[in-house]
């Protein structure tokens, strides 16, 4: 007989069913080893991600789009849980290696409780930064909790998102020394919460949304990354950052806290505590190709980073590549050292980008000349 669940209700007294194998199983990896109910060890399955994800394609077999054409609710009774437990107890020393990316199945729950490094004959394949767990084209999987550390090999990077929907990484420990720490690469309703990064002075990213949508960037700590600590890159659009705290980055004196360039719009970046980096604490920027519009930049601190604090604007003024139709609100910027500036309104090309209720020096690259191109609010207090 088939195990069938009820995921969603179509109207008054009439259920959908849809087959899902495997739904709500969970399974406890122990120091190599499958263990059952009572704790026992009944099968070794290793501590390399190679063993790992052989036992992961025999147990967990794959769910097709059609299985969840209609899910709307998600809880353990659909949800496949695998926890990995580790007993190491040397912080130099990791539970379980890297040797091949982890590549984790749809509706599937990682719960690490213990560390992952990367093995010394870690495979590269064709991935130009592989990350080592990988949730691609999935959706309604979670990377809950553990420590991910890529340090010892820096052309991986920690975690990685890529297209399907509906993805979280909540709660992690991840270090790389790779481009990236988390990276976010097309996709939607994908979210990075909650989790405490470290790009170790070598990192590029610690956070890096390219072509996303409906991406959520919530409660993290990013600290050491030597560019960019929060980017919203090309293409993403409709995502929120907020309540992070990103700190001494930016050793060599560039990139940003928080950037939002490239096209993305529509973003919403608030809460957020950006201080003590090397470069500028958050920037609205079209570089290559623009504009970046329609972004909400509100209520965050940006404080004693070594360039301004908050900017806005496009390379060389080039109309084609500009910031527009962006509105910055009740922002506190402080001790930013460029200039002594907090707030720089045209860095190169704005159009129609909106300013009040700010706490903080302003500097104006240029006078603007007519409310089209900026406009400025600010009330007496």
């Amino acid at each position: 007989m088939k195990i069938v669940a009820v995921l969603a209700l179509l109207g008054p007294g009439l259920a959908r069913y849809i087959p899902l194998e495997h739904h709500g199983m969970s399974v406890t990896i122990d120091s190599g080893f499958v263990v059952d109910d009572a704790g026992q060890n009944v099968r070794w399955i290793g501590t390399y991600t190679s063993g790992l994800q052989r036992y992961i394609d025999d147990t967990f077999p794959p769910i097709t789009d059609s299985d969840s054409a209609q899910v709307t609710f998600f809880n353990t009774t659909e949800l496949r849980v695998l926890t990995i437990k580790g007993d190491s107890t040397s912080a130099s020393e990791h539970d379980y290696l890297v040797d091949v990316t982890l590549n984790l199945p749809s509706l599937f729950v990682l719960k690490l409780e213990g560390s992952m490094g990367v093995a010394p004959n870690a495979t590269i394949n064709t991935d130009v930064t592989p990350p080592m767990v990988a949730l691609d084209n999935v959706y309604m999987s979670v990377v809950l909790g553990g420590n991910y550390d890529s340090t010892a090999n820096a052309t991986y990077e920690a975690i990685r998102i890529a297209n399907g929907s509906h993805c979280q990484i909540r709660g992690v420990t991840a270090k790389s020394s790779g481009t990236n720490v988390i990276e976010v690469h097309n996709g939607n309703r994908h979210e990075i919460s909650h989790s405490n990064l470290d790009g170790g002075d070598a990192a590029f990213r610690c956070i890096w949304l390219l072509a996303t949508n409906r991406g959520m960037v919530s409660f993290n700590y990013a600290t050491r990354c030597v560019g960019h600590v929060i980017d919203f890159d090309a293409y993403t659009s409709n995502s929120a950052a907020w309540s992070n705290v990103a700190e001494h980055n930016g050793v060599t004196g560039k990139g940003e806290g928080i950037f939002v360039e490239e096209t993305a719009k529509d973003n919403f970046i608030f809460n957020n505590t950006v201080s003590k980096n090397g470069g500028n604490g958050i920037a609205v920027y079209s570089n290559v190709v623009g504009p970046v519009s329609g972004n909400i930049i509100a209520s965050n601190t940006v404080e004693n980073n070594n360039g301004v604090g908050l900017s806005s604007g496009g390379y060389g003024h080039d109309p084609t590549k500009h910031a527009g139709d962006n509105i910055f609100v009740g922002n506190k910027g402080s001790g930013n050292k460029e200039g002594e500036v907090d707030f720089q309104i045209m860095h190169g090309a704005t159009i129609n980008d909106f300013w009040t209720g700010n706490s903080g020096k302003y500097m104006y690259e240029e006078d603007p000349h007519s409310s089209a191109n900026v406009s400025v609010l600010e009330l007496p207090s």
